[in-house]
This record gives C-alpha cells, sequence and structure tokens, in this order.
C-alpha cells in the first residue's frame, strides 16, 4: 500500500515565495536593511527542506527498529546540541544534561502517543514515530534551552536579588519564630 501525502501545487508555491518577496519588500522600503538575511535565510530554507525531504524519503522505507532509533539518538544529539548553543551562558557538563533531558521527556511522550493514543503498529513506524519524536524535542528542545537560559542569566545577572530574597526569608522566619515565642507566654 502507497502512503498517502499531501502535494503541493506550483500556485502554493508562488504564494509562498510571494509571501517572501513581501517581507523583502517591506525590509527596503522601511530601510530596515534585512533584505539580504531574508534572502539567505529563503534560500537556505529551500535547500535544507529539499534535503530533508530526501533523507525522510528513506528513513520511512526503513523497517528495523534498531536503525529507527540510531535516527532517533542522532536526532536527540543535534537537538541537545541546538539547546546548549542557544543558552547564552554555560557550565561543565551542560551538553549531557541537555542530551539526557531530551532523549528522555521525548521518547517518554512519543512512546506514549505511539502506543496509547495512536495504538499504531508496529510502534517504531518511521512515518509516524520519526514526525511525532521531532515535534516532542522541538518542544523539550525550546521549554530547556529558554528554561536554562533563564536560569543561568538569573544566577549571574542578579546575585544581589538572590541574597537580598535571601535575607529577607532568614529575617521573615527570625520574626515569626520571636512572635511565636512571646505569643505563646
Amino acid at each position: 500500500m502507497k502512503a498517502a501525502y499531501i502535494q503541493i501545487n506550483y500556485w502554493q508555491l508562488a504564494i509562498a515565495t510571494l509571501l517572501i518577496i513581501i517581507n523583502i519588500t517591506l525590509s527596503i522600503i522601511l530601510r530596515l536593511g534585512l533584505e539580504r538575511s531574508l534572502a539567505i535565510a529563503s534560500v537556505r530554507m529551500v535547500v535544507q527542506l529539499v534535503l530533508i525531504g530526501y533523507i525522510l524519503e528513506w528513513i520511512f522505507t526503513l523497517s528495523n527498529p534498531f536503525i529507527i532509533l540510531a535516527v532517533a539518538v542522532i536526532m536527540a544529539s543535534t537537538a541537545g546540541q541546538a539547546g546548549v548553543s542557544r543558552v547564552s551562558r554555560s557550565f561543565k557538563g551542560m551538553y549531557w544534561h541537555s542530551l539526557i533531558s531530551v532523549l528522555s521527556t521525548s521518547f517518554v511522550i512519543t512512546g506514549f502517543i505511539v502506543t496509547g493514543i495512536f495504538q499504531i503498529e508496529p510502534w517504531y513506524s518511521p512515518q509516524y514515530f520519526i514526525p511525532l519524536l521531532g515535534m516532542s524535542m522541538g518542544n523539550a528542545l525550546n521549554g530547556m534551552s529558554l528554561g536554562l537560559d533563564k536560569f543561568l542569566q538569573d544566577l549571574v545577572i542578579q546575585p544581589t536579588f538572590r541574597t537580598l530574597s535571601f535575607i529577607k526569608g532568614f529575617l521573615r522566619t527570625i520574626f515569626s519564630i520571636s512572635r511565636v515565642k512571646k505569643d505563646s507566654h
């Protein structure tokens, strides 16, 4: 049985290209200076989509769960690296922490979706497993990189605020204890 897919016709491609041209034109009119980077990004996008199309065509023909899981681990490694590169600060072992975070959350969520919700047989069917895993990894990657960046930024930029918050909490505890002692007498 041949898998059904959505075909994009030339008019739909023309509309997508028109939207990019509108953005470049607005950049020129508003003197934003973004036209060169928009054009380069558009060309990169087309090349990446063509390449990923060929790669996915190959992946979707696979039927060995070990090869599919190896592809998934490669995806997770790339996602872990992307998550680390989005963070402005770093610490020792950050890549491994992010890799474990992306791997664990995305595999658990994807496994639940594939086996529990969609009940796909076999569970490793690449035309379902790989896209769902990619979406889960994207969500895990965004959450991890945003949370990690904010946490590290707060640790470095706001040490005084952290210290004052600790002192405030400590003083509140001391005053509460002394008040309880006074009230009990």
